[in-house]
């Protein structure tokens, strides 16, 4: 009787570890995931304002791409 309750507890902790560690790797998953959209955002904006000032340094507004295809 003692084996079997050793066994059932045994068996009840391995199932138990098992969704605990599978229900963490799905709720560090989506931190990773926000983590990755935050880090695409930012350097979107980055890039945008790196490129309006650009254009504001160089005194013009962006080249035309349909004059500078016509030449």
């Amino acid at each position: 009787m003692k084996r079997k309750a050793i066994m059932v507890l045994l068996a009840l902790g391995t199932v138990g570890g098992f969704a605990s560690g599978f229900a963490s790797m799905r709720c560090h998953a989506r931190q990773r995931h926000e983590t990755f959209e935050r880090h695409v955002a930012d350097v979107c904006v980055r890039a945008a304002r790196e490129s309006d000032g650009e254009t504001a340094r160089s005194g013009d507004k962006a080249p035309d791409r349909a004059a500078a295809s016509d030449r």
